[in-house]
Order: structure tokens, then sequence, then C-alpha cells
């Protein structure tokens, strides 16, 4: 697995000839201004953007005969542009860019066509890793990941604290994404984050504004005809006036029939779905009643245990929670505890997992 690290300007992986880079490199031929036995430096006489290959050269040979392990750029200034590592590159294929003009798409293509671990710069970063099983993480910024195929064609999966996308066919594997807030695929673009509210004020637990523990990301990407017309923010309404009547979900463990079925104070009322719902959001929640069945063997004792000021919290005000110790756990770990990835346990041991796949 190679290893790509950016710098701190804004990289853009679909630019194959310089990752975005292009205002570095002045198109005409780099200098070579030092050549050893474990590394070959270059420089572009337009900009002063240098260049280093590492590794093992045999100095004897016309091409250096060897296996290139690294590969890097930093502008004249000094600041990183990019840095390779775990290559295991010719210098065949290096060569071009130390001495020519030539663009890096060879090098990248063939590099990028397997596993590789790429970690985005402190900017907004559009990151694609092609071929093969990625690791993403566009660290701060508004990341994009990139896919060549419609979205369709991948299932977009949440996993813990990010994200997996996997293609249903073909040779861009599964990737594992961390802080990426977008994808983009061939027919359309997704966002996977809301927007905080007007004002700055940050977003509540699992992102949710306007109404609560609503989820846009998971309503959207479940719901993909929806996005040329519905919108992050109009999603909420969304749901309410015609998407639970249709049998759509507002998040990925809350069930409205099993939500009316378990609470007997609710199941004589005749609710339809969104009622449902907005009870969930206005009382349940908060009462830590079970919103699905996900939470029908929810370990209240352990998590409670395991996190001594919950348990504090929850004993002083047991009526608040219908009485129940799990009731308050599970109050406590939707509202606050799943944004603090906080574990949570099913009575048998095994651990409740929240993501879902779209």
């Amino acid at each position: 697995m190679t290893r790509l690290v950016f710098g701190s300007l804004a990289a853009d992986m679909t630019d194959l000839q310089r990752f975005g880079f292009a205002s570095y490199f002045s198109g005409l031929s780099p200098v070579v201004t030092s050549l050893s036995t474990t590394l070959v430096t270059a420089r572009d006489p337009g900009t002063g953007t240098t260049m280093a290959a590492q590794g093992g050269f045999d100095l004897g040979t016309a091409n250096h005969a060897s296996v290139v392990t690294g590969f890097s750029a930093a502008t004249a200034a000094g600041q990183p542009l990019f840095n390779w590592t775990v290559l295991n590159a010719t210098y065949t294929m290096v060569q071009p860019i130390l001495t020519t003009p030539g663009n890096f798409q060879t090098l990248f293509t063939a590099l990028l066509n397997g596993a590789d671990d790429i970690t985005g710069s402190g900017a907004a970063d559009v990151l694609q890793g092609r071929e093969g099983n990625d690791s993403l993480n566009g660290g701060a910024g508004d990341d994009t990941a990139v896919y060549s195929g419609p979205r369709g064609s991948f299932t977009v999966s949440r996993v813990g604290a990010g994200w997996q996308v996997a293609a249903r066919s073909g040779a861009e594997g599964t990737d594992t994404l961390q802080s990426v807030e977008a994808l983009r695929f061939a027919d359309q673009q997704l966002s996977l984050v809301e927007p905080d509210p007007p004002g700055g004020t940050p977003a509540p637990a699992y992102r949710q504004s306007g109404s609560f523990l609503f989820d846009p990301v998971y309503y959207l990407l479940t719901n993909p005809g929806l996005v040329p017309t519905v919108s992050m923010a109009a999603a909420p309404r969304h749901y309410l006036d015609t998407g639970a009547a249709a049998g759509r979900a507002p998040n990925a463990w809350f069930d409205a029939d099993y939500y009316e079925a378990r609470w007997p104070d609710l199941a004589t009322l005749g609710l339809d779905d969104a009622t449902l719902f907005q009870h969930f959001n206005l009382y349940g929640v908060w009462e830590g009643r079970s919103p699905g069945p996900r939470f029908q063997r929810f370990d209240g004792d352990r998590y409670l245990g395991e996190n001594p000021d919950v348990a504090a919290y929850v004993d002083a005000h047991l009526p608040d929670f219908l009485g129940s110790r799990t009731n308050g756990a599970i109050a406590h770990f939707l509202i606050y505890g799943a944004d603090e990835q906080r574990a949570v346990f099913e009575t048998t041991g095994s651990p409740i997992d929240l993501g879902y796949i779209a």
C-alpha cells in the first residue's frame, strides 16, 4: 500500500498531470541538483519547485536501475506539495518528471492502481483513490472524494465516525473515508454533512438541526431519486410532509412500527409514522424510550458502568427516564454519547452498530 500525504495547499487528484499544482511547474525541463545512490533531487528552473526521489540507485547504469521508495515535491518557499512513500516504482517511471517538462500522469496513474493510503492537506481537497481498496482522510477543510461511475454503481455505508464507499463491480474496490465532507459520482454529488444552522450554532448530535434526530445525509443516500429536487435543508420537511407516509426512514435506527408497538401508551393512539417520529423527538428520546430493534437488547448497566458521570445523573433523575436506568442510558447515548463516540453493547456482549449501507 502506497502512502500519499499532501502538504498545506489544496490538492485535486482528478488532475493526473499535476494534482492541481500546475502553477508550481513551469513546463521547463527540470535541472538535476544532486545525485547519489539513495537520493535524486531536481528543481524547476521557472518556479523553483523542488522534487526528490528516494530509494536505491545504481549510478553505473543509464537509467539508474533501482527501486524508488519515495517521491516528494515542495514549492520554492519550502511548502510541501506532497510526499509519496512506501512506493515500489522504477527509476524509469520517475525519471521523466525529474529531467523533462512532461507531466506526472504516467507515474500517478501507475501508482494509484492499487491500495493507497491518502491524507489531504488542511485545505479543501479533491481526493481520488482510483483502483484498489483505498483509505482517504481529508483532514481539515471541506474535502470531496471522487468516483468515476454513477451513484448506483456504489454502496455508501456509515461506519463509526467515517464512511465506506464500495464499488458493486469493477476495479475501484472498497474505500474507507475519514473527514470527507462530500462524494462526487459521475452523475451527482452528495454532501455527507448537514450545514450548521444559521448564526453559526453547532449542529447537535447526529448533525440534526430543525428536526433534531432526523439524519438528512442518510435520508438522501437511501432515497437517491430525491437528490435532484430535495436539498439537505429541505429533507426534514419532505420527510414529515410525504416521506414518512411513503415508508421512508428518518435515520438508520428509528423504526416507527417498532416504536409504536414497544410502548403501550402509544399503541392505542393510531399515530402515523411522522407523528410517532415527532413524539420521539419531543418526548421519547428524553425519556430514553427504545426507538428501534437495534436498541432492543441495549445493555444500559454496562453503559452506565463504563460512564460513571452519566450513571450519577441518571440515578439522580430516574423519574425523568420512566424509572428505568436503561432508558437513562439510551437517552444519554442518543443525545450526547453517539456524538462523543462512546461505545454501546447489547446484553449479549455484541457491540451496537448504528452504521448503515445505502
